[in-house]
C-alpha cells in the first residue's frame, strides 16, 4: 500500500467522524456520540502509527533506536489510552467500537472501488478517446 492511500483513508475517516458525530449525537445521545468520535480518532491514530512504524522498519536508512522508540511509544500510548478511555470515561462501548471500525470500512470500500476501476467495471472518471457503445450520444445542441 502506498502512503497516499493511507492518508486518504485517514482524511476521509476524520471527515466522516466529524459529520457522523453530529448525527450519532442527535440520534443516540452525547455519550454514544463521544464514544463514536473518540473511536474513530483512536483507530485513525492507530492506523497512522502503524503506517509510520512499517515505513520506518522497511526504510533503507532504518535506525534500530527509532524502531524501538516507535514500538515503545505506539503500543502503550495508543492501547493504554484506549483502555483508559473505556475504563474511566463515561463513553458507550458500542459507540467506540462502531467508531473504531469506520477507517476499516473506508479502507475496504476504497480498495473495492480501486479494484472495480482497474478492471474496468466502473469508469475512472477520465475521458478516453474511445466512445462507449452503450452510451447515449448528446444530441441536444
Amino acid at each position: 500500500m502506498r502512503g497516499d492511500f493511507i492518508s486518504k483513508i485517514l482524511n476521509i475517516s476524520l471527515i466522516f467522524a466529524g459529520v457522523g458525530f453530529l448525527f450519532v449525537t442527535s440520534a443516540f445521545g452525547v455519550d454514544v456520540g463521544l464514544g463514536y468520535l473518540l473511536g474513530v480518532v483512536w483507530s485513525a491514530l492507530n492506523l497512522w502509527g502503524m503506517t509510520k512504524l512499517v515505513s520506518t522498519v522497511f526504510s533503507e536508512h532504518k535506525n534500530s533506536k527509532t524502531v524501538a522508540l516507535a514500538l515503545m511509544l505506539k503500543f502503550p500510548v495508543i492501547y493504554g489510552g484506549g483502555f483508559l478511555m473505556l475504563y474511566f470515561g463515561k463513553l458507550d462501548v458500542i459507540g467506540v467500537l462502531v467508531g473504531f471500525s469506520i477507517p476499516l470500512v473506508i479502507a475496504v470500500l476504497k480498495s473495492g472501488g480501486k479494484v472495480l476501476t482497474v478492471q474496468g467495471i466502473i469508469p475512472d472518471g477520465t475521458k478516453s478517446a474511445k466512445t462507449n457503445r452503450h452510451s447515449v450520444p448528446d444530441t441536444a445542441s
